[in-house]
Protein backbone atom coordinates (compact mmCIF):
# COMPACT_ATOMS: atom_id res chain seq x y z
CA UNK A 1 0.00 0.00 0.00
CA UNK A 2 1.11 3.03 -1.00
CA UNK A 3 1.17 5.43 2.22
CA UNK A 4 2.03 9.23 2.23
CA UNK A 5 2.29 11.42 5.47
CA UNK A 6 1.66 15.16 4.84
CA UNK A 7 3.00 17.85 7.81
CA UNK A 8 1.40 20.56 7.39
CA UNK A 9 2.24 24.28 8.79
CA UNK A 10 2.23 27.74 8.17
CA UNK A 11 5.82 28.06 7.14
CA UNK A 12 8.57 29.48 8.10
CA UNK A 13 11.55 31.45 5.97
CA UNK A 14 14.34 32.24 8.37
CA UNK A 15 16.72 29.23 9.90
CA UNK A 16 15.09 29.40 13.50
CA UNK A 17 11.34 28.73 12.51
CA UNK A 18 13.20 25.99 9.82
CA UNK A 19 14.85 24.54 12.70
CA UNK A 20 11.93 23.76 14.66
CA UNK A 21 9.53 22.23 11.77
CA UNK A 22 12.77 20.15 10.49
CA UNK A 23 12.69 18.39 13.69
CA UNK A 24 9.11 18.24 14.49
CA UNK A 25 8.21 16.69 10.37
CA UNK A 26 11.61 14.27 11.34
CA UNK A 27 10.17 13.26 14.60
CA UNK A 28 6.38 12.10 12.87
CA UNK A 29 8.38 10.77 9.69
CA UNK A 30 9.60 8.28 12.73
CA UNK A 31 6.15 7.41 13.23
CA UNK A 32 5.41 6.44 9.64
CA UNK A 33 8.73 5.43 8.12
CA UNK A 34 7.72 3.70 4.84
CA UNK A 35 5.66 6.60 4.28
CA UNK A 36 6.20 9.30 2.01
CA UNK A 37 7.13 12.40 4.00
CA UNK A 38 5.32 15.87 2.33
CA UNK A 39 5.92 19.14 3.54
CA UNK A 40 2.95 21.49 3.12
CA UNK A 41 3.88 25.00 4.25
CA UNK A 42 0.07 26.88 4.31
CA UNK A 43 1.06 30.46 4.16
CA UNK A 44 1.22 32.09 0.28
CA UNK A 45 3.57 35.06 1.47
CA UNK A 46 6.54 31.71 2.77
CA UNK A 47 6.28 30.06 -0.21
CA UNK A 48 6.84 32.75 -2.69
CA UNK A 49 9.63 33.98 -0.96
CA UNK A 50 11.18 30.28 -0.90
CA UNK A 51 10.16 29.83 -4.42
CA UNK A 52 12.34 33.12 -4.74
CA UNK A 53 15.28 31.30 -3.22
CA UNK A 54 14.93 28.07 -5.72
CA UNK A 55 12.64 25.96 -3.24
CA UNK A 56 9.06 25.18 -3.75
CA UNK A 57 7.22 24.04 -0.96
CA UNK A 58 3.75 22.63 -2.03
CA UNK A 59 0.04 24.19 -0.59
CA UNK A 60 -2.41 21.19 0.55
CA UNK A 61 -4.25 21.51 -2.07
CA UNK A 62 -1.38 20.83 -4.48
CA UNK A 63 0.28 18.25 -2.19
CA UNK A 64 -3.38 16.19 -2.33
CA UNK A 65 -4.11 16.89 -5.71
CA UNK A 66 -0.63 15.04 -6.06
CA UNK A 67 -0.56 12.10 -4.12
CA UNK A 68 -4.24 11.46 -5.61
CA UNK A 69 -2.08 11.59 -8.91
CA UNK A 70 0.71 9.37 -7.75
CA UNK A 71 -2.12 6.57 -6.58
CA UNK A 72 -1.48 6.88 -3.17
CA UNK A 73 -3.78 4.91 -0.83
CA UNK A 74 -3.35 5.78 2.90
CA UNK A 75 -2.44 9.35 3.53
CA UNK A 76 -2.06 11.00 7.19
CA UNK A 77 -1.94 14.51 7.57
CA UNK A 78 -0.56 16.11 10.47
CA UNK A 79 -0.79 19.62 11.54
CA UNK A 80 1.91 21.66 13.47
CA UNK A 81 -0.48 23.96 14.72
CA UNK A 82 -0.75 25.16 17.51
CA UNK A 83 -4.23 26.13 18.45
CA UNK A 84 -7.69 24.30 16.26
CA UNK A 85 -8.20 28.16 14.87
CA UNK A 86 -8.79 29.66 11.47
CA UNK A 87 -6.28 27.55 10.23
CA UNK A 88 -6.86 24.77 11.07
CA UNK A 89 -10.43 25.01 10.10
CA UNK A 90 -9.11 25.58 6.49
CA UNK A 91 -7.03 22.62 6.45
CA UNK A 92 -10.01 20.45 7.87
CA UNK A 93 -12.55 21.61 4.96
CA UNK A 94 -9.21 21.48 2.27
CA UNK A 95 -9.41 17.64 3.40
CA UNK A 96 -13.10 16.89 3.78
CA UNK A 97 -12.82 18.00 -0.11
CA UNK A 98 -10.04 15.82 -1.20
CA UNK A 99 -11.08 12.67 1.11
CA UNK A 100 -13.22 10.72 -1.81
CA UNK A 101 -10.04 10.78 -3.53
CA UNK A 102 -8.68 8.76 -1.23
CA UNK A 103 -9.19 5.20 0.15
CA UNK A 104 -7.63 6.31 3.24
CA UNK A 105 -7.38 9.73 5.01
CA UNK A 106 -6.42 10.83 8.07
CA UNK A 107 -6.11 14.55 10.09
CA UNK A 108 -4.65 14.83 13.31
CA UNK A 109 -5.48 17.25 15.68
CA UNK A 110 -3.24 20.21 16.75
CA UNK A 111 -1.41 20.39 19.85
CA UNK A 112 -3.49 22.25 22.00
CA UNK A 113 -7.18 20.80 21.44
CA UNK A 114 -8.48 19.99 25.13
CA UNK A 115 -8.03 20.87 28.38
CA UNK A 116 -5.53 17.48 29.28
CA UNK A 117 -3.30 18.52 26.14
CA UNK A 118 -3.36 21.89 28.10
CA UNK A 119 -1.92 20.04 31.29
CA UNK A 120 0.88 17.99 29.53
CA UNK A 121 2.18 21.11 27.64
CA UNK A 122 1.73 23.11 30.70
CA UNK A 123 3.68 20.28 32.42
CA UNK A 124 7.05 20.37 30.00
CA UNK A 125 7.57 23.99 30.30
CA UNK A 126 7.06 24.56 33.49
CA UNK A 127 9.83 21.72 33.95
CA UNK A 128 11.62 23.66 30.83
CA UNK A 129 11.44 27.15 32.84
CA UNK A 130 12.25 26.55 36.36
CA UNK A 131 10.84 29.50 39.30
CA UNK A 132 13.71 32.08 39.63
CA UNK A 133 12.67 34.48 42.34
CA UNK A 134 11.58 37.89 41.01
CA UNK A 135 11.42 36.55 37.31
CA UNK A 136 8.40 36.22 35.34
CA UNK A 137 8.28 33.84 32.07
CA UNK A 138 5.95 35.50 29.50
CA UNK A 139 4.99 32.91 26.84
CA UNK A 140 4.18 34.87 23.82
CA UNK A 141 1.79 33.25 21.05
CA UNK A 142 0.16 34.66 17.85
CA UNK A 143 -3.44 35.43 18.61
CA UNK A 144 -6.84 35.11 17.34
CA UNK A 145 -10.41 34.21 18.21
CA UNK A 146 -12.11 33.54 21.19
CA UNK A 147 -11.73 30.00 20.80
CA UNK A 148 -7.99 30.57 20.28
CA UNK A 149 -8.46 32.83 23.30
CA UNK A 150 -10.31 30.59 25.58
CA UNK A 151 -7.38 27.44 24.82
CA UNK A 152 -4.73 30.27 25.33
CA UNK A 153 -6.64 30.06 29.30
CA UNK A 154 -6.68 26.76 29.43
CA UNK A 155 -2.92 26.72 29.29
CA UNK A 156 -2.39 29.42 31.70
CA UNK A 157 -4.77 27.36 33.88
CA UNK A 158 -3.18 24.60 33.27
CA UNK A 159 0.05 26.54 34.55
CA UNK A 160 -1.54 27.68 37.80
CA UNK A 161 -2.35 24.24 38.68
CA UNK A 162 1.33 23.70 39.04
CA UNK A 163 1.75 26.44 41.25
CA UNK A 164 3.43 28.52 38.06
CA UNK A 165 1.67 31.90 39.12
CA UNK A 166 5.07 33.40 37.27
CA UNK A 167 4.13 32.06 33.87
CA UNK A 168 2.09 34.60 31.48
CA UNK A 169 0.47 33.27 28.55
CA UNK A 170 0.62 36.68 26.27
CA UNK A 171 -0.30 37.59 22.44
CA UNK A 172 0.62 39.38 19.84
CA UNK A 173 -3.06 39.83 18.23
CA UNK A 174 -5.88 40.27 20.61
CA UNK A 175 -5.74 40.02 24.53
CA UNK A 176 -4.41 39.29 26.63
CA UNK A 177 -1.87 41.51 25.05
CA UNK A 178 0.56 44.23 25.93
CA UNK A 179 -0.77 46.11 28.40
CA UNK A 180 -2.55 43.57 30.30
CA UNK A 181 0.46 41.44 30.87
CA UNK A 182 2.69 44.51 31.56
CA UNK A 183 -0.17 45.21 34.13
CA UNK A 184 -0.35 41.51 35.38
CA UNK A 185 3.76 41.78 35.74
CA UNK A 186 3.66 44.65 37.57
CA UNK A 187 1.03 43.74 40.07
CA UNK A 188 2.98 40.07 40.71
CA UNK A 189 6.21 42.40 42.00
CA UNK A 190 8.13 40.83 38.60
CA UNK A 191 10.84 42.96 37.81
CA UNK A 192 12.77 39.97 35.35
CA UNK A 193 10.88 39.01 32.17
CA UNK A 194 11.89 35.64 30.26
CA UNK A 195 10.02 36.01 26.82
CA UNK A 196 9.37 33.02 24.63
CA UNK A 197 7.59 32.25 22.05
CA UNK A 198 4.76 30.44 22.48
CA UNK A 199 4.71 28.98 18.85
CA UNK A 200 5.43 25.76 16.94
CA UNK A 201 7.94 27.63 14.56
CA UNK A 202 9.21 31.29 15.47
CA UNK A 203 9.28 32.82 12.01
CA UNK A 204 10.90 36.17 11.36
CA UNK A 205 7.94 38.56 11.61
CA UNK A 206 7.09 37.28 15.25
CA UNK A 207 10.80 37.04 16.62
CA UNK A 208 10.90 40.82 15.34
CA UNK A 209 7.32 41.86 17.19
CA UNK A 210 8.81 40.14 20.49
CA UNK A 211 12.46 40.78 20.64
CA UNK A 212 13.23 43.10 17.81
CA UNK A 213 15.30 46.74 18.16
CA UNK A 214 12.13 48.47 16.79
CA UNK A 215 10.59 50.60 19.69
CA UNK A 216 7.24 48.88 19.72
CA UNK A 217 8.71 45.53 20.38
CA UNK A 218 7.95 43.59 23.42
CA UNK A 219 11.29 43.43 24.65
CA UNK A 220 11.97 46.94 23.92
CA UNK A 221 8.36 48.56 25.81
CA UNK A 222 9.18 46.01 28.57
CA UNK A 223 12.84 47.75 28.94
CA UNK A 224 11.44 51.04 29.00
CA UNK A 225 8.71 49.80 31.67
CA UNK A 226 11.51 49.13 33.64
CA UNK A 227 11.73 45.76 33.66
CA UNK A 228 14.95 43.74 32.81
CA UNK A 229 13.87 41.37 29.23
CA UNK A 230 15.53 38.29 28.29
CA UNK A 231 14.49 36.17 25.26
CA UNK A 232 14.19 32.58 24.19
CA UNK A 233 14.37 32.65 20.23
CA UNK A 234 13.45 28.41 20.25
CA UNK A 235 10.03 27.63 18.91
CA UNK A 236 7.99 24.55 20.41
CA UNK A 237 9.04 22.42 17.84
CA UNK A 238 12.66 22.26 18.80
CA UNK A 239 11.68 20.46 21.67
CA UNK A 240 11.86 16.80 21.05
CA UNK A 241 8.95 16.20 24.24
CA UNK A 242 6.68 18.83 22.29
CA UNK A 243 7.73 16.86 18.82
CA UNK A 244 6.04 13.46 20.98
CA UNK A 245 2.90 14.95 21.42
CA UNK A 246 2.25 16.04 17.64
CA UNK A 247 3.53 12.22 17.29
CA UNK A 248 1.35 11.01 19.81
CA UNK A 249 -1.88 12.92 17.62
CA UNK A 250 -0.48 11.38 14.48
CA UNK A 251 -0.96 8.05 16.29
CA UNK A 252 -4.49 8.96 17.20
CA UNK A 253 -5.36 9.20 13.96
CA UNK A 254 -3.92 6.17 12.49
CA UNK A 255 -5.52 4.24 15.03
CA UNK A 256 -9.32 6.00 14.29
CA UNK A 257 -8.60 5.16 10.63
CA UNK A 258 -7.25 1.67 10.86
CA UNK A 259 -11.09 1.14 13.49
CA UNK A 260 -12.95 2.90 10.17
Amino acid sequence: MKTALVCVSIGAVGPQGRKALDGAEQALAQAMPRAQLVRVFTSSGVREKLAAQGTRVMSVTEALDHLAREGAEQVAVQPLFLVSGREFRSLEAQVETARPRFPKLALGRPLLDSPEDACALGKILSDRYQPEPGRAVVLLGHGGGEDVQQTYGQLEAALQDLGREDMLVGTLLGEPGLPQVMERLEAGGFRQVRLTPLLVAAGNHALRNMAGEEADSWQSALTRGGFQVKCSLHGLGEDPQIQQLFVRRLLAALEELASS
